[in-house]
């Protein structure tokens, strides 16, 4: 299994089942960010490589079917108004 395995990683794309050196990489990192700052610019950079647009506001609101409104911005609000607790 491992005979191989960094070369299906780097060589072939396959990080599913081949392995990467962790310290090869690590000096691409400039910046300690929250994983979501990481998460968003991933999508961000992803989107604008496939031409595809993505809404400035991520955290949007919706009203569900029962009326009740998602505030994206805070969705504690939105988790304290259940009926039922665990």
């Amino acid at each position: 299994y491992w005979a191989g395995a960094l070369r299906r990683a780097v060589i072939d794309g396959d990080i599913e089942n081949g392995s990467l050196m962790a310290g090869q990489s690590v000096g691409m990192v400039t910046r300690e960010q929250p994983c979501a700052d990481i998460v968003r610019e991933l999508i961000w950079q992803a989107a604008t490589a496939l031409g595809v647009s993505v809404p400035k506001e991520t955290m949007r609101s919706a009203k569900f079917f029962d009326g009740v409104v998602w505030d994206g911005k805070d969705p504690a609000k939105y988790a304290d108004a259940f009926k039922v607790r665990a």
